[in-house]
């Protein structure tokens, strides 16, 4: 590419798309392999963390950032019906070892000894890792991440997979996701549904230089269903194809089935859209009722005067999508969180007109979650003074002006990436990142029910990696996933610039 990357001579959206190539680039070049393995915190700990049981109760006084000025009796996230906890099936598995019949969420990985305190997830590679994510197959965990390519003919970086028990036992060895190298194959996210596994992630190849939206699926044994990767290509009829896109994310459906977000350019209004698209476990779209021609693409809330990044997407059992994504007037400028939902087998949105997520206040980098019991959870950060943000955890499932919520975080900070993962009755686990110097970070955790009048916690949070420089988080956002009967696993990238960061993992379990 030309030093000024032929900016002027294309559209907004592919202007920007070429930019963030070389964010992304600059932003990670100095996190370089290193060789140092970075130091476990489990000097001391004989077993996983858990919440104190002396303060493990529901707290009446949930303080005055609970509830919006003025008011006085929001209600319960009535969208989200309680369901029993499933029950243990019976799987028989073939030569291969992979299930014939899908995993069901059991907690069968806690049948292991889990490793204690804070353990690194692939300890015999020095590579740096970066960008992790993360999905429970309902035995084990699934890994993807970036590492710097394996190619000598660029500094850019590798989508890598691997599967790795509970008791860190690696059961598939990592393995580049891709057949071709993309030039910086970037951000991957990662989602299981029944036996098959899709990552998602962004790469150049889409025309121009540009950055598109690339997908390939895989059994739980690592055998590709694809031969090789695919880029999203919008399926509206009439509409011109423009792959170009970029902030992927992915959540299982039933019937061996995927919804794949992304942040596109839409040719018509030059701006980035939310949309969506669902997808087979072979890659191609599932046919629409009544024609049989493949589904088209879901818009989220078609917003032609402005720009959608961020997008998240997460999924209850009965095929209900929840999205959200950052509106802004361009890609430079604050915005605020907007989210809605599709039901089962909807190609258009309820509500169509998606409400802002925090009204009043600019917001940035949502995460939706949906536990075992269908509730969903929306985390978020909110932009206070400058430099000063704080995290705003709602349910979910709520799209008028009475949800419930709560903000965590110390005022004062630049609280940031959070992650959130829900389980049955309304408890769930609420992960999120604090700046501490440059991109060092101080990760967090907060045990959470949510209740008909709003969030108790459990106990105080918990800083899972100590105020020592080499053992801060790095900008990824951490991964999070229940992995069965209250125990949830966070990972994240540890390190630093010099000597590189690793993936870890540390399992939180409920209180005795």
């Amino acid at each position: 590419m030309n030093g000024d990357f032929g900016l002027m001579n294309k559209p907004l959206y592919s202007r920007l798309l070429s930019l963030a190539a070389l964010v992304f680039a600059l932003q990670y070049c100095d996190s370089g392999p290193g060789t140092p393995a970075i130091r476990s915190d489990t000097a001391g700990e004989d077993s996983v963390t858990v919440f104190p049981s002396d303060d493990s109760v529901e707290h009446d006084d949930l303080g005055p950032d609970t509830h919006r000025p003025g008011e006085t009796s929001p209600l319960p996230d009535t969208g989200a019906p309680e369901l029993p906890p499933a029950e243990p099936e019976d799987t028989e598995t073939n030569d291969t070892g992979v299930p014939d019949e899908p995993y069901v969420d059991v907690g069968d990985c806690l049948d292991h000894s889990l490793p204690a305190g804070t353990f690194p997830l692939l300890p015999t590679s020095d590579l740096t890792q970066l960008h992790p994510s993360a999905a429970f197959d309902g035995q084990a965990i699934w890994l993807a991440w970036n590492s710097p390519s394996e190619s000598p003919d660029h500094g850019g970086f590798d989508v890598f997979a691997a599967r790795v028990g509970c008791d860190g036992e690696l059961l598939v060895p990592p393995f580049r996701v891709h057949e071709t190298d993309h030039g910086n194959d970037f951000g991957p996210r990662i989602a299981v549904s029944g036996n098959n596994v899709m990552v998602v992630w962004q790469a150049p190849g889409a025309g121009e230089g540009n950055l598109g939206i690339y997908y390939r699926t895989f059994a739980l044994d690592g055998t590709p269903r694809m031969a090789q990767e695919k880029i999203l290509t919008p399926l509206d009829a009439g509409d011109e194809d423009y792959p170009h896109g970029w902030m992927p994310d992915v959540a299982p459906l039933p019937g061996d089935m995927f919804v794949l977000a992304a942040a596109l350019g839409e040719d018509k209004v030059q701006r980035f859209q939310t949309i969506m698209q669902r997808l087979q476990a072979d890659g191609r779209p599932p046919a629409e009722d009544g024609n049989g021609a493949p589904q088209r693409t879901l818009y989220a809330h078609f917003e032609p005067q402005g720009t959608q990044l961020h997008p998240t997407v997460a999924t209850a059992s009965d095929g209900t999508i929840y999205v959200a994504w950052t509106s802004q007037a361009d890609a430079t400028a604050d915005g605020t969180v907007r989210h809605t939902r599709f039901k089962p087998g909807a190609l258009t949105a309820d509500p169509p007109r998606a409400p802002e997520a925090s009204e009043g206040s600019d917001s940035d980098r949502a995460a939706y979650a949906v536990g075992p019991d269908a509730q969903a959870y929306l985390a978020l950060f909110e932009k206070k003074l400058p430099g000063e943000t704080r995290i705003i955890l709602r349910s979910g499932g709520v799209f008028d002006d009475t949800p419930v919520f709560r903000r965590f975080g110390e005022e004062g900070g630049f609280h940031h990436s959070p992650a959130v993962a829900g389980t049955h009755d309304r408890v769930g686990l609420l992960a999120w990142l604090t700046l501490r110097s440059g991109q060092h970070n101080d990760l967090t955790v907060q045990r959470f029910k949510l209740m008909p009048t709003g969030f108790n916690t459990f106990a105080q949070p918990i800083m899972l990696n100590p105020a020592e420089h080499d053992n801060a988080s790095s900008l990824s956002p951490p991964a999070l996933n229940h992995v069965g009967h209250g125990v949830f696993l966070v990972i994240w990238a540890q390190g630093s610039a010099t000597e590189g960061f690793r993936l870890v993992g540390h399992f939180i379990s409920p209180p005795s």
